[in-house]
């Protein structure tokens, strides 16, 4: 079922995120991280086809300050047998992969060495997904706004045409929670041919004009972020079974992939999954 999690499972205590202090930063620092990022990815992947999860956002510190200036490890060839060996797992079990670079990451900032930063993170991410040779996405949020909406959007516009090719194939818009809604994203993804990952709480929190089955509608085989929470964009520790379940009665005919961000990751995705399929069982059985 494409219902999955971010990054950490906490049933088996496993992440894909474990990371280090820059200032212990050495290649044998760097090597054991690495390798133990793969070690639990491996656990995590088995947990999830053990549980009918085929999807999953794999952590973005998976190769610690890979982006970083003082980063000289070749991460790419010491690791490549064994990414590759990964990729060919997640091909055959068809799980569906996803990354999403942390706030840092600013496209549209008026600051030189901010974007400069950016697109070398972004291209680490795409980088491990080709070696791995899978068609992961990549999802980052516009940015800021900057005093003036409108040459933000321009700037994104102009720093997105500098990003390695390997970079814009994989690369999906989200819209956030206050400044870029839903048809923000989907003006600017018009306009450079991009992938969408749509956010339902943020659309809850920054509308559009643009109704749910509308957004479902437009993306065809939608992929998208799922949680709910606060007015103030605090998430709830675990999932509210009626609430998604409303969701989830109008998302099922688009045949949705759907990540929770929902604080109690896997456990959340177990509960909605049993729910659904509990659910089919008493349709099927009273059809």
């Amino acid at each position: 079922m494409n219902i999955g999690y971010p990054c950490v499972n906490y049933t088996i205590k496993r992440s894909t995120n474990n990371t280090f202090r820059l200032s212990s930063y050495s290649h044998n620092k760097v090597r054991e991280t690495i390798q133990k990022n793969i070690d639990h990815f491996w656990d995590i992947l088995r947990f999830n086809l053990d549980n009918d999860i085929y999807f999953f956002r794999l952590g973005s510190q998976f190769i610690p300050f890979a982006s970083h200036d003082v980063f000289d490890f070749n991460w790419q060839h010491e690791f490549r047998d064994q990414l590759s060996e990964l990729g060919r797992f997640i091909r055959e079990q068809k799980i569906f992969i996803t990354m999403h670079p942390g706030q840092y990451v600013v496209l549209n900032s008026p600051n030189e060495d901010v974007v400069r930063r950016s697109i070398k993170e972004l291209d680490w991410h795409a980088e491990l997904l080709d070696i791995m040779n899978i068609d992961g996405w990549i999802q980052i949020h516009i940015g800021g706004i900057f005093g003036d909406k409108q040459s933000a959007i321009q700037r994104f516009i102009e720093n997105y045409r500098r990003l390695p090719a390997r970079v814009r194939r994989r690369l999906a818009l989200e819209n956030d929670d206050r400044l870029y809604n839903f048809s923000d994203v989907k003006q600017i993804s018009e306009r450079l041919n991009t992938k969408i990952i749509f956010d339902i709480y943020h659309h809850k929190l920054n509308p559009s004009e643009h109704s749910l089955e509308e957004i479902l509608s437009y993306l065809k085989s939608p992929v998208i972020d799922y949680s709910s929470g606060d007015k103030y964009g605090r998430h709830h520790d675990t999932i509210h079974l009626d609430d998604f379940l409303e969701f989830y009665t109008v998302s099922e005919p688009y045949q949705p992939k759907i990540m929770f961000e929902i604080k109690d990751k896997e456990k959340s995705v177990l509960k909605a999954i049993n729910h659904i399929k509990s659910k089919k069982t008493l349709k099927t059985l009273f059809d």
